[in-house]
């Protein structure tokens, strides 16, 4: 198994990496509609 580096790893545990990604798309898709 491939270790990632220490700094990626103490910076994202793997929860926290989801439920960014969830909350920028969220923004993302209510400010795209809001455009249109």
């Amino acid at each position: 198994m491939s270790i990632p580096p220490p700094s990626k790893a103490a910076a994202s545990p793997e929860i926290l990496p989801q439920k960014l990604i969830g909350e920028v798309l969220s923004l993302l898709t209510v400010k795209s509609l809001m455009r249109m």
